[in-house]
């Protein structure tokens, strides 16, 4: 079912060193800062989330909510660029996932690079840079907020990050208290990379985070899925692993979950996992029953290990 018309107002603070708004669903600029969408009547109510209820297998559609998709890492350059431009497409890349991407209200990537004018197509290499068409391809597949906050933006200097954030049309550095808006959800760049636990730095980071009044921590960067933790009945999740990659020299790093996180006003009533496999140097696709069951099991696992540390 696709949930994104029914939706107009509901703001999302995003911040990972800037902080990004969300406004009407599409890459619109804001003229002004509008008042957070809030449900007043009929709000889902249950009791903390857990770690064991996050893994179950059954999760069910809730009226009167909000749910937010956070991918992985999505990196659309070198060979990623290459076949988008070869085939001349640039939905390829999400094709065998936008139908999940749509069906939510709210999707959030994790933007690994420039879209810019002059980015010269390579297939290597550690700067990442995407070919302005690319942006078709993002709006196509319900995108409606990329975080560029991360290590790479930088990689075409000052003129790639200015094309990237005039392309995506988003405000930026816009602090907003919480108080202004129903739920502020935290994405962070972080972490160290091929690793199965997030380092003492991340979890004092996150807890700051929760402590400062955020609903919501997400994480992106090591490339590998990593655990969830609960804190403070806040869910914080290290990182969701790669989404669009073409690093297809491990199993791991060709794995990857997609967050769903389901709000009834404020609170948040649910979160439930889809893994993604990447094929063909870029191109996820939602994982087979044996895929899921071994890439769940292995992070509810992951979590509970985290959970014993702490």
């Amino acid at each position: 079912m696709i949930k994104k018309a029914s939706v107009s107002i509901f703001i999302f603070i995003i911040a990972s060193f800037i902080v990004l708004i969300y406004q009407k669903l599409q890459f619109e600029k804001l003229d002004g800062l509008i008042s957070p969408y809030k449900l007043q009547s009929n709000e889902v109510v249950v009791s903390p989330l857990t770690i064991d209820q996050i893994f179950r297998r059954d999760h069910e559609n809730m009226d009167n909510t909000i749910t937010l998709i956070a991918t992985g890492d999505v990196m659309l350059g070198r060979v990623v660029n290459q076949k988008s431009i070869a085939s001349n497409n640039f939905n390829w890349p999400f094709e065998k996932t936008s139908d999940l991407l749509k069906s939510v209200d709210i999707t959030l990537v994790n933007l690994e690079g420039p879209i810019t004018n002059d980015c010269k197509p390579t297939g290597s290499g550690m700067v990442f840079c995407a070919d302005k068409r690319t942006i078709g391809g993002l709006a196509h597949s319900g995108i409606d907020i990329a975080n560029i906050a991360n290590n790479h933006i930088g990689n075409y200097g000052e003129k790639g990050e200015e094309n990237t954030k005039g392309v995506l049309k988003i405000a930026h550095d816009i602090n907003i208290a919480k108080e202004n808006a129903s739920v502020v959800v935290v994405s962070f760049h972080w972490g160290v990379e091929y690793k199965d636990q997030p380092t003492k730095r991340q979890e004092a980071l996150a807890h700051l985070a929760v402590d400062s009044g955020a609903d919501l921590i997400i994480g992106n960067h090591p490339h590998w899925y990593q655990p969830i933790e609960v804190y403070k009945n806040k869910v914080i999740v290290y990182s969701h692993g790669n989404f669009i990659f073409d690093q297809m020299w491990s199993q791991r790093t060709r794995e990857g979950v997609v967050g769903k996180y389901t709000f009834s006003g404020s609170n948040l009533v649910d979160v439930e996992f889809v893994p993604v496999v990447i094929e063909n140097f870029g191109q996820p696709r939602l994982a087979t029953e044996e895929e899921k069951n071994k890439i769940l099991t292995h992070m509810e696992e992951e979590s509970k290990k985290l959970e014993k540390s702490l």
